[in-house]
């Protein structure tokens, strides 16, 4: 199964999009947040790690991807 994973930064600027494994998922997940700890993950659409951004930006981005699957 893939999963599509991104990045959301504090100011709400997004990371480039990528496609991944199960696998390669939890793994990214788990090292940006140590690595990168400031970013919110997404993973399908829904938050997974929140990071510092702003629940206001969080709700928004999962709002937009939600419409995108709809």
């Amino acid at each position: 199964m893939t999963h599509h994973y991104f990045r959301v930064y504090p100011n709400g600027d997004r990371a480039k999009a990528l496609q991944l494994t199960t696998e390669e998922k939890d793994d990214l997940v788990a090292y940006n947040k140590v690595m990168r700890f400031g970013c919110a993950q997404f993973v399908d659409g829904k938050c997974v790690y929140e990071g510092f951004v702003p629940k206001e930006i969080i709700g928004a981005v999962e709002a937009a991807e939600k419409e995108k699957r709809t």
